[in-house]
């Protein structure tokens, strides 16, 4: 085993890291301009789009980052929500299903990493023995 095949290793670890995508978070801001209502990623400082009225924001959004606007969407595919056959709880649980998901996302992205990082470290270990009794 070589330092050059660890460099190898460490640079796949920080490439496989690089190419995670995150979901953003959206942000309702009021009175941003000219609008009422500004949608934006969580982070940007310019808005994403905007929005007149509560009701013009699409019903994927507001189902996973705004349960409290769902009035007025309907059930067109299976995810949507359809408002009538939906008590609070319903809709208050698919949102947080939602949020268990995303997190257990990144901790499982986390214990890859972890996992890799061990291995590379394991392979230097195994490199430095290797000189010692050689």
């Amino acid at each position: 085993m070589s330092v050059r095949s660890i460099y190898l290793q460490l640079l796949f670890v920080l490439v496989i890291s690089a190419n995670v995508t995150i979901v953003p978070e959206w942000v309702l801001l009021s009175y941003c301009g000219e609008c009422r209502y500004c949608l934006a990623l969580k982070g940007w400082e310019q808005p994403y789009f905007c929005v007149l009225d509560e009701k013009d924001i699409p019903c994927y959004i507001r189902l996973e980052f705004f349960p409290d606007l769902l009035d007025g969407c309907e059930k067109r595919s299976d995810l949507d929500l359809d408002m009538e056959s939906s008590s609070p709880l319903d809709k208050r649980s698919s949102s947080d299903s939602l949020t268990n998901t995303n997190s257990i996302d990144r901790l499982e992205l986390l214990v890859v990493v972890i996992f890799l990082l061990c291995l590379v470290l394991l392979e230097l270990l195994l490199c430095i023995v290797y000189k010692l009794f050689s």
